[in-house]
Protein backbone atom coordinates (compact mmCIF):
# COMPACT_ATOMS: atom_id res chain seq x y z
CA UNK A 1 0.00 0.00 0.00
CA UNK A 2 1.43 3.50 -0.54
CA UNK A 3 2.28 6.10 1.85
CA UNK A 4 0.50 9.10 1.71
CA UNK A 5 1.04 11.27 -0.63
CA UNK A 6 3.23 14.75 0.56
CA UNK A 7 4.02 16.81 -2.75
CA UNK A 8 6.37 18.88 -0.26
CA UNK A 9 8.64 16.24 1.35
CA UNK A 10 12.15 17.09 0.60
CA UNK A 11 12.94 13.67 1.10
CA UNK A 12 11.06 12.25 -2.08
CA UNK A 13 12.88 11.01 -4.79
CA UNK A 14 14.20 13.77 -7.29
CA UNK A 15 11.57 13.82 -9.52
CA UNK A 16 8.45 12.00 -9.31
CA UNK A 17 5.39 11.26 -11.78
CA UNK A 18 3.07 12.51 -9.14
CA UNK A 19 4.63 16.29 -8.62
CA UNK A 20 7.38 16.50 -10.98
CA UNK A 21 9.36 18.63 -8.73
CA UNK A 22 12.56 18.08 -7.44
CA UNK A 23 13.37 18.73 -3.94
CA UNK A 24 14.24 21.89 -4.13
CA UNK A 25 10.74 22.79 -5.89
CA UNK A 26 9.16 21.25 -3.18
CA UNK A 27 10.84 23.05 -0.16
CA UNK A 28 10.65 25.98 -2.27
CA UNK A 29 6.26 25.43 -2.19
CA UNK A 30 6.28 24.12 1.03
CA UNK A 31 8.02 27.37 2.27
CA UNK A 32 4.91 29.60 0.64
CA UNK A 33 2.45 27.55 1.86
CA UNK A 34 4.66 27.75 5.43
CA UNK A 35 4.08 31.98 4.60
CA UNK A 36 1.21 32.00 4.01
CA UNK A 37 -2.37 32.37 6.49
CA UNK A 38 -4.70 32.03 4.13
CA UNK A 39 -4.68 29.85 0.95
CA UNK A 40 -4.80 32.70 -1.25
CA UNK A 41 -2.93 35.04 0.70
CA UNK A 42 0.74 36.63 -0.45
CA UNK A 43 3.99 37.12 0.58
CA UNK A 44 7.32 38.37 -1.63
CA UNK A 45 10.25 36.18 -2.65
CA UNK A 46 12.50 37.47 -0.30
CA UNK A 47 10.42 36.37 2.81
CA UNK A 48 10.40 33.07 0.85
CA UNK A 49 14.46 32.94 0.78
CA UNK A 50 15.16 34.34 3.66
CA UNK A 51 13.01 30.96 5.70
CA UNK A 52 14.49 28.58 3.39
CA UNK A 53 17.75 29.74 3.65
CA UNK A 54 18.09 30.10 7.46
CA UNK A 55 16.31 26.52 7.04
CA UNK A 56 17.81 24.28 4.19
CA UNK A 57 20.48 26.61 4.02
CA UNK A 58 21.99 27.12 7.30
CA UNK A 59 22.31 31.05 6.87
CA UNK A 60 22.11 33.76 9.03
CA UNK A 61 19.59 37.06 8.18
CA UNK A 62 22.82 39.09 7.57
CA UNK A 63 23.94 36.46 4.99
CA UNK A 64 20.53 36.23 3.25
CA UNK A 65 20.10 40.18 2.70
CA UNK A 66 23.55 40.54 1.40
CA UNK A 67 22.89 37.52 -0.93
CA UNK A 68 19.81 39.50 -2.54
CA UNK A 69 21.19 42.76 -2.64
CA UNK A 70 23.53 40.56 -4.75
CA UNK A 71 20.38 38.83 -6.71
CA UNK A 72 18.83 42.57 -7.47
CA UNK A 73 22.49 43.48 -8.88
CA UNK A 74 23.17 40.43 -10.90
CA UNK A 75 19.69 38.30 -11.61
CA UNK A 76 20.54 37.41 -14.88
CA UNK A 77 23.71 35.47 -13.70
CA UNK A 78 23.84 32.00 -13.20
CA UNK A 79 24.19 30.73 -9.56
CA UNK A 80 25.10 27.36 -8.72
CA UNK A 81 22.69 25.26 -6.87
CA UNK A 82 22.27 25.24 -3.14
CA UNK A 83 22.95 29.31 -3.00
CA UNK A 84 20.24 31.74 -2.66
CA UNK A 85 20.41 32.48 -6.42
CA UNK A 86 18.88 29.62 -7.45
CA UNK A 87 16.74 29.18 -4.82
CA UNK A 88 15.16 32.16 -6.37
CA UNK A 89 15.57 31.58 -9.96
CA UNK A 90 13.91 27.91 -9.15
CA UNK A 91 10.64 30.45 -7.60
CA UNK A 92 10.83 32.37 -10.81
CA UNK A 93 10.58 28.90 -12.78
CA UNK A 94 7.12 27.89 -10.89
CA UNK A 95 5.66 30.98 -12.13
CA UNK A 96 6.84 32.42 -14.82
CA UNK A 97 4.09 31.24 -17.56
CA UNK A 98 6.00 31.15 -20.55
CA UNK A 99 8.71 28.18 -18.87
CA UNK A 100 5.59 26.61 -17.10
CA UNK A 101 2.81 25.43 -18.86
CA UNK A 102 0.46 25.43 -15.29
CA UNK A 103 1.56 28.01 -12.98
CA UNK A 104 1.88 26.71 -9.54
CA UNK A 105 2.87 30.20 -8.13
CA UNK A 106 1.30 33.34 -8.78
CA UNK A 107 3.81 35.81 -9.17
CA UNK A 108 3.33 39.25 -9.54
CA UNK A 109 5.75 42.48 -9.60
CA UNK A 110 9.01 42.52 -11.51
CA UNK A 111 8.77 39.04 -12.72
CA UNK A 112 10.45 39.14 -16.25
CA UNK A 113 8.55 38.62 -19.55
CA UNK A 114 9.11 36.07 -22.40
CA UNK A 115 11.21 38.94 -24.11
CA UNK A 116 14.26 39.03 -22.14
CA UNK A 117 13.45 37.21 -19.28
CA UNK A 118 14.83 40.14 -16.51
CA UNK A 119 13.26 40.07 -13.75
CA UNK A 120 13.91 42.59 -10.63
CA UNK A 121 15.34 41.54 -7.09
CA UNK A 122 12.97 39.29 -4.46
CA UNK A 123 11.87 42.18 -2.75
CA UNK A 124 10.01 43.39 -5.71
CA UNK A 125 8.27 39.97 -6.38
CA UNK A 126 5.02 38.52 -4.66
CA UNK A 127 4.14 35.11 -4.63
CA UNK A 128 1.27 33.40 -3.90
CA UNK A 129 -0.18 29.61 -4.34
CA UNK A 130 -2.19 29.25 -7.09
CA UNK A 131 -5.41 28.93 -7.78
CA UNK A 132 -4.41 25.59 -10.15
CA UNK A 133 -2.14 24.27 -7.78
CA UNK A 134 -4.86 24.44 -5.04
CA UNK A 135 -7.13 22.56 -6.67
CA UNK A 136 -5.00 20.17 -8.16
CA UNK A 137 -2.63 19.45 -5.25
CA UNK A 138 -4.59 19.40 -2.05
CA UNK A 139 -1.84 19.07 0.70
CA UNK A 140 -3.70 15.86 2.47
CA UNK A 141 -4.17 13.72 -0.80
CA UNK A 142 -2.56 13.10 -3.96
CA UNK A 143 -2.72 14.89 -6.87
CA UNK A 144 -5.99 14.83 -9.36
CA UNK A 145 -3.38 14.26 -11.96
CA UNK A 146 0.02 13.20 -13.07
CA UNK A 147 1.89 16.88 -12.63
CA UNK A 148 4.87 15.50 -13.75
CA UNK A 149 3.21 15.02 -17.08
CA UNK A 150 1.37 17.56 -17.21
CA UNK A 151 4.38 20.17 -16.65
CA UNK A 152 6.44 18.44 -17.61
CA UNK A 153 10.15 18.39 -16.18
CA UNK A 154 13.71 19.30 -17.86
CA UNK A 155 16.67 16.95 -16.93
CA UNK A 156 18.60 19.16 -18.84
CA UNK A 157 19.81 16.47 -21.24
CA UNK A 158 15.90 15.24 -22.21
CA UNK A 159 12.31 17.27 -21.55
CA UNK A 160 9.51 15.71 -19.89
CA UNK A 161 7.27 16.91 -22.35
CA UNK A 162 3.88 18.96 -20.72
CA UNK A 163 0.49 18.70 -21.66
CA UNK A 164 -3.16 20.16 -22.20
CA UNK A 165 -4.59 19.71 -19.02
CA UNK A 166 -8.51 18.90 -20.90
CA UNK A 167 -6.35 16.31 -22.93
CA UNK A 168 -4.62 14.62 -20.33
CA UNK A 169 -7.34 13.86 -18.08
CA UNK A 170 -9.46 12.64 -20.68
CA UNK A 171 -6.38 10.27 -21.90
CA UNK A 172 -6.75 9.49 -18.17
CA UNK A 173 -9.62 8.15 -18.16
CA UNK A 174 -9.75 6.53 -21.63
CA UNK A 175 -6.72 4.70 -20.02
CA UNK A 176 -9.23 4.44 -16.98
CA UNK A 177 -11.75 2.75 -19.14
CA UNK A 178 -9.82 0.64 -20.84
CA UNK A 179 -6.18 -0.55 -20.02
CA UNK A 180 -5.17 -1.87 -23.10
CA UNK A 181 -6.70 1.07 -25.49
CA UNK A 182 -4.69 1.16 -28.56
CA UNK A 183 -1.92 3.91 -29.36
CA UNK A 184 -4.09 5.58 -32.20
CA UNK A 185 -7.50 5.70 -30.17
CA UNK A 186 -5.15 7.59 -27.52
CA UNK A 187 -3.27 9.75 -29.66
CA UNK A 188 -6.95 10.79 -30.42
CA UNK A 189 -7.61 12.53 -27.30
CA UNK A 190 -4.58 13.14 -26.37
CA UNK A 191 -2.24 13.92 -30.18
CA UNK A 192 0.95 15.58 -28.24
CA UNK A 193 2.45 17.89 -25.75
CA UNK A 194 1.33 21.41 -25.14
CA UNK A 195 4.70 23.56 -24.83
CA UNK A 196 4.14 26.74 -22.45
CA UNK A 197 5.69 29.25 -25.34
CA UNK A 198 2.96 27.92 -28.19
CA UNK A 199 4.94 26.80 -31.18
CA UNK A 200 4.46 24.04 -33.71
CA UNK A 201 5.96 20.24 -33.58
CA UNK A 202 6.74 19.33 -36.78
CA UNK A 203 5.44 15.92 -37.76
CA UNK A 204 2.91 13.42 -35.99
CA UNK A 205 5.11 10.34 -36.29
CA UNK A 206 7.58 11.68 -34.05
CA UNK A 207 5.33 11.79 -31.23
CA UNK A 208 3.90 8.81 -31.56
CA UNK A 209 7.37 6.77 -31.41
CA UNK A 210 7.67 9.12 -28.12
CA UNK A 211 4.60 8.08 -26.71
CA UNK A 212 5.40 4.12 -28.19
CA UNK A 213 8.29 3.90 -26.65
CA UNK A 214 9.09 7.00 -24.08
CA UNK A 215 11.65 8.68 -26.16
CA UNK A 216 12.09 10.39 -28.66
CA UNK A 217 13.38 13.32 -30.65
CA UNK A 218 10.58 16.05 -31.83
CA UNK A 219 11.54 19.57 -34.15
CA UNK A 220 9.80 21.88 -32.56
CA UNK A 221 9.02 25.05 -34.38
CA UNK A 222 8.03 28.65 -34.05
CA UNK A 223 4.93 29.82 -35.63
CA UNK A 224 5.99 32.05 -37.85
CA UNK A 225 2.39 33.51 -40.31
CA UNK A 226 2.37 35.43 -43.07
CA UNK A 227 1.39 38.71 -42.91
CA UNK A 228 1.29 40.64 -46.64
CA UNK A 229 1.97 39.76 -50.10
CA UNK A 230 2.70 42.62 -52.16
CA UNK A 231 5.83 44.68 -52.77
CA UNK A 232 7.16 43.08 -49.91
CA UNK A 233 8.25 39.53 -48.06
CA UNK A 234 6.36 40.44 -44.70
CA UNK A 235 5.82 37.53 -41.80
CA UNK A 236 5.53 37.53 -38.21
CA UNK A 237 6.82 35.36 -35.68
CA UNK A 238 3.84 34.50 -33.11
CA UNK A 239 5.14 31.69 -31.28
CA UNK A 240 8.31 30.35 -30.01
CA UNK A 241 9.98 26.85 -29.01
CA UNK A 242 10.62 26.19 -24.93
CA UNK A 243 12.73 27.89 -23.67
CA UNK A 244 13.41 30.26 -26.42
CA UNK A 245 13.38 34.10 -25.41
CA UNK A 246 12.52 36.75 -28.13
CA UNK A 247 15.51 39.22 -27.90
CA UNK A 248 17.71 35.67 -28.84
CA UNK A 249 15.69 35.28 -31.71
CA UNK A 250 15.78 39.06 -32.79
CA UNK A 251 19.89 39.17 -32.23
CA UNK A 252 20.12 36.06 -34.24
CA UNK A 253 17.87 37.27 -37.31
CA UNK A 254 19.83 41.04 -36.74
CA UNK A 255 23.33 38.92 -37.40
CA UNK A 256 21.83 37.28 -40.45
CA UNK A 257 21.37 40.08 -41.75
CA UNK A 258 24.82 42.17 -41.12
CA UNK A 259 26.53 38.80 -42.94
CA UNK A 260 24.75 39.34 -45.16
CA UNK A 261 22.31 35.97 -45.31
CA UNK A 262 19.59 37.73 -45.13
CA UNK A 263 18.25 41.04 -46.87
CA UNK A 264 16.14 42.38 -44.60
CA UNK A 265 14.00 45.99 -45.17
CA UNK A 266 13.03 46.30 -40.97
CA UNK A 267 12.60 43.98 -37.71
CA UNK A 268 10.03 45.32 -35.55
CA UNK A 269 9.36 43.70 -31.96
CA UNK A 270 5.71 44.13 -31.22
CA UNK A 271 5.31 41.68 -28.29
CA UNK A 272 3.78 42.60 -24.93
CA UNK A 273 3.35 40.40 -21.92
CA UNK A 274 2.69 36.73 -23.00
CA UNK A 275 1.81 37.88 -26.65
CA UNK A 276 4.78 37.36 -29.39
CA UNK A 277 4.87 38.84 -32.56
CA UNK A 278 7.86 40.26 -34.13
CA UNK A 279 7.50 41.40 -37.66
CA UNK A 280 9.81 40.94 -40.92
CA UNK A 281 9.94 42.79 -43.70
CA UNK A 282 12.38 41.78 -46.40
CA UNK A 283 12.64 42.74 -50.64
CA UNK A 284 10.28 40.73 -52.47
CA UNK A 285 12.99 39.18 -54.33
CA UNK A 286 13.22 36.56 -51.08
CA UNK A 287 10.03 35.23 -51.21
CA UNK A 288 7.96 34.03 -47.59
CA UNK A 289 9.05 30.18 -48.19
CA UNK A 290 12.93 31.43 -48.57
CA UNK A 291 12.55 33.25 -45.65
CA UNK A 292 11.04 30.67 -43.30
CA UNK A 293 13.39 27.94 -44.46
CA UNK A 294 16.12 30.10 -43.81
CA UNK A 295 15.05 31.17 -40.18
CA UNK A 296 14.38 27.38 -38.95
CA UNK A 297 17.72 26.66 -40.02
CA UNK A 298 19.89 29.19 -38.98
CA UNK A 299 18.16 30.80 -35.95
CA UNK A 300 16.34 29.41 -32.47
CA UNK A 301 12.94 29.80 -34.30
CA UNK A 302 13.74 25.56 -34.56
CA UNK A 303 14.82 23.35 -32.46
CA UNK A 304 15.10 19.52 -32.07
CA UNK A 305 14.22 18.45 -28.48
CA UNK A 306 15.46 14.94 -26.88
CA UNK A 307 12.66 13.99 -24.62
CA UNK A 308 11.69 10.73 -22.91
CA UNK A 309 8.99 9.31 -20.52
CA UNK A 310 11.14 8.69 -17.45
CA UNK A 311 10.64 9.90 -13.83
CA UNK A 312 12.64 8.80 -10.29
CA UNK A 313 10.61 7.08 -8.65
CA UNK A 314 10.77 3.75 -6.66
CA UNK A 315 11.43 1.55 -10.26
CA UNK A 316 13.97 3.58 -10.86
CA UNK A 317 14.43 6.39 -13.76
CA UNK A 318 13.04 4.09 -15.86
CA UNK A 319 11.60 4.57 -19.55
CA UNK A 320 8.61 3.60 -20.23
CA UNK A 321 5.52 4.49 -22.96
CA UNK A 322 3.45 7.00 -22.20
CA UNK A 323 -0.20 4.20 -21.46
CA UNK A 324 2.48 3.03 -18.89
CA UNK A 325 2.85 5.93 -17.15
CA UNK A 326 -1.09 7.15 -17.47
CA UNK A 327 -2.05 3.59 -16.03
CA UNK A 328 0.24 3.99 -12.91
CA UNK A 329 -1.15 7.92 -12.64
CA UNK A 330 -4.43 6.30 -12.61
CA UNK A 331 -3.86 4.02 -9.54
CA UNK A 332 -1.97 6.69 -7.69
CA UNK A 333 -3.59 9.86 -8.19
CA UNK A 334 -6.93 11.40 -6.59
CA UNK A 335 -9.86 10.66 -8.62
CA UNK A 336 -11.22 14.08 -10.28
CA UNK A 337 -14.84 13.07 -10.61
CA UNK A 338 -17.42 13.52 -7.41
CA UNK A 339 -21.29 13.30 -6.91
CA UNK A 340 -23.16 16.78 -7.04
CA UNK A 341 -25.56 14.98 -4.54
CA UNK A 342 -25.43 12.32 -2.17
CA UNK A 343 -22.46 10.45 -0.15
CA UNK A 344 -19.10 10.27 -1.64
CA UNK A 345 -18.50 6.68 -3.98
CA UNK A 346 -15.88 4.05 -2.31
CA UNK A 347 -14.93 3.92 -5.99
CA UNK A 348 -14.62 5.92 -9.45
CA UNK A 349 -17.33 5.96 -11.52
CA UNK A 350 -17.41 4.50 -14.68
CA UNK A 351 -16.96 7.04 -17.92
CA UNK A 352 -20.99 5.91 -19.26
CA UNK A 353 -22.02 6.08 -15.66
CA UNK A 354 -21.05 9.69 -15.71
CA UNK A 355 -22.52 10.55 -19.52
CA UNK A 356 -25.64 8.38 -19.00
CA UNK A 357 -26.55 9.29 -15.54
CA UNK A 358 -25.14 12.68 -15.31
CA UNK A 359 -25.06 14.10 -11.07
CA UNK A 360 -21.19 14.18 -11.46
CA UNK A 361 -19.06 17.12 -11.10
CA UNK A 362 -15.48 17.28 -11.34
CA UNK A 363 -12.82 20.82 -10.15
CA UNK A 364 -10.73 20.13 -13.52
CA UNK A 365 -13.69 21.68 -15.55
CA UNK A 366 -12.69 25.42 -14.43
CA UNK A 367 -9.10 24.51 -15.42
CA UNK A 368 -9.44 23.76 -18.70
CA UNK A 369 -7.80 25.80 -21.25
CA UNK A 370 -7.76 25.88 -25.16
CA UNK A 371 -4.10 24.33 -26.28
CA UNK A 372 -1.80 26.31 -28.15
CA UNK A 373 0.74 24.16 -29.50
CA UNK A 374 -0.30 22.31 -33.30
CA UNK A 375 0.79 19.52 -34.16
CA UNK A 376 1.78 19.75 -38.34
CA UNK A 377 0.84 16.08 -39.89
CA UNK A 378 1.49 16.81 -43.81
Amino acid sequence: MLAPFDPLRATAPPIDLLDGCSPTLRRVLHVVHELLDEPHHATDAKSVIALYGARDLGLDPDDVEQACEDIAAQVQRVYPPGTVGDIYRTLLTLGQPWRTRYPLLDLSGMIGDHHDDDPGGPELVGVRVSTLAHTLIPLDRPPLLPIGLLNGSDHGDALIPPHNLSELWTALEHIRQDPAESLDDLMEVLPGPDFPTGAVIWGLDPVRELYATGAGSLVVRASIEEELQGVRTRVSIASLPPGVLVKTVLSEIRELARRGRVPLIQVDDLSAGARVRVLIDAPKTLSTSELKALLFAETSCQRIISCRLAFDGDRGAAVRPLSEWLAEANRRCTPAWRPKHGPILDRVPTLREILDRGGYESPLFDLSDDRRTKILTG
